[in-house]
């Protein structure tokens, strides 16, 4: 049996889903499957959600890029008073795996 997932559980994963990509900017597969779910993943934050669409846009696999360039992307879109260090600080080594973070926003959506 699964346990269910609160809300304030879906919003921590899906900012740290997002953080990997800001992060490691992972192009390679674990990169490539957390983009294919995000594509159709129904964000619960629109801040997030626009942060993904950033991303893509962005196409680069260079985490120094995503820092110089996501926060003038966000604000061109509308959104200029992101707190972008949540998305863009050091891995914390207690950071799931994309894996598990995919489950856990799965069990979240059903």
């Amino acid at each position: 049996m699964m346990s269910e997932i609160f809300p304030d559980e879906i919003h921590a994963s899906e900012r740290e889903l997002l953080h990997l990509l800001c992060t490691r900017a992972m192009i390679g597969p674990e990169g490539e499957k957390a983009i294919r779910f995000l594509t159709t993943y129904s964000f619960q934050d629109v801040i997030h959600e626009q942060v993904f669409h950033a991303l893509r846009e962005l196409r680069t696999g260079r985490p120094n890029l995503v820092r110089e360039q996501l926060p003038a992307r966000l604000a061109q879109k509308g959104f200029p008073d992101i707190d972008f260090e949540s998305f863009l600080a050091p891995q914390d080594a207690a950071s799931g795996s994309v894996e598990e973070l995919i489950k856990k926003l799965r069990r979240g959506t059903k």
